[in-house]
């Protein structure tokens, strides 16, 4: 990861938010919040976020740091004018070195679309330091369903050298970070994310209920089989061979609904993957929807399918085209291989 731009100095003339050093009740009409020590010199800090009008319209959030003679502005961090701003909290306390600290804003989209960027900060001795941004929450409204998607932020010490690290994971696969410059800088670590991949609770927990889900196929248990694989699905949410496993035993159990609203939350993280809008086909074939299965096997080819699916979806077309064509196997009656433990990728 390259090494964060440096940022500018911090502005201190903002009507409202004296440079200080000042009273808590002095700053942006004693609105500020007094709470958690962001800058590790063991007094509390004080947070503040608004909208000023002049120069020019600007919503943002800063910080104060305690100081004996009072509050000093040491943070001001402009957003979007459409956004709100999210206070700084700290994620990660140690002694001797200042705290790790999570901060940024939520966005409110046209259409009813949201959109959340996180940072990660660390006080550096003259000011906040951005270590990383990341998108920690995607929505999108799309056909009566919502389609989202959440990251999140795990502090934890994946190769037990005694260093904490950092995880961020959810919507995509974890990739970690390591802390470099004494705790200045995050850099991503690939031989630690796939570390962490293949020890973390959330992948034993898979490839345990993906184990239990095919003995309960090979019993004929499909219904007990999905809600397993289900399970799993929540459990780690960004793999998406394992969503199209789930799909596949919905459409074979008459849940086809349940694998539709599926597939659009894949189709959400990868919308380029064949296979996606494949199954999609598969799920209105198996409710008798035509129109929409032929959108969707058409989506399927212009994704550039392997052949088996390219095949599958020409000949379905094919039957659609010539309702005097001999039928091919229902979407639900095909046959789908019992699911098999991930492998997930390296970076």
């Amino acid at each position: 990861m390259a090494k964060p731009a440096a940022e500018p100095p911090v502005p201190c003339k903002h009507p409202g938010l004296p440079c200080g050093p000042t009273s808590a009740d002095q700053i942006g009409r004693g609105n500020g919040e007094v709470g958690e020590d962001l800058d590790g010199d063991g007094s509390p800090d004080l947070t503040l976020a608004g909208r000023r009008e002049v120069p020019k319209p600007e919503v943002y959030a800063a910080i104060y740091r305690s100081t004996e003679p009072g509050f000093v502005l040491a943070d001001y961090q402009a957003v979007p004018p459409r956004a709100e701003p999210t206070m700084a909290t700290v994620v990660l306390a140690a002694p001797g070195s200042a705290p790790l600290l999570r901060d940024g804003y939520d966005i409110v989209e046209s259409g009813g679309r949201t959109h959340s960027i996180a940072r990660l900060r660390r006080f550096d001795g003259q000011r906040f330091r951005t270590l990383l941004s990341f998108c920690a929450h995607r929505a999108e409204p799309v056909a009566g369903r919502v389609r989202e998607g959440h990251n999140r932020v795990e502090i934890v010490d994946i190769d037990k050298d005694g260093q904490k690290d950092v995880v961020i994971h959810g919507l995509v696969a974890p990739v970690a970070f390591r802390f470099g410059e004494g705790g200045l800088s995050l850099v991503h670590d690939a031989g630690l994310s796939q570390l962490y991949r293949e020890n973390s609770p959330e992948m034993q927990r898979v490839k345990t209920l993906r184990a239990e889900a095919a003995k309960l196929i090979a019993a004929g248990q499909l219904r007990r089989a999905s809600e397993v694989l289900s399970r799993a699905q929540s459990a780690q949410p960004y793999d998406l061979d394992l969503i199209l496993d789930l799909a596949a035993l919905q459409i074979r159990t008459a849940q086809e609904d349940k694998a539709l609203a599926l597939l659009s939350r894949a189709r959400f993280q990868d919308p380029e993957r064949a296979a996606i809008y494949c199954a999609q086909a598969r799920a209105h074939r198996a409710l008798r929807e035509p129109v929409s299965e032929r959108t969707a096997l058409r989506a399927c080819l212009d994704h550039h399918p392997d052949d088996d699916l390219r095949s599958e979806a020409e000949g379905r077309l094919r039957v659609l085209a010539d309702p005097n064509a001999p039928p091919s196997p229902a979407g639900n009656e095909a046959v789908t291989p019992a699911p098999q433990p991930i492998d997930l990728p390296i970076d």
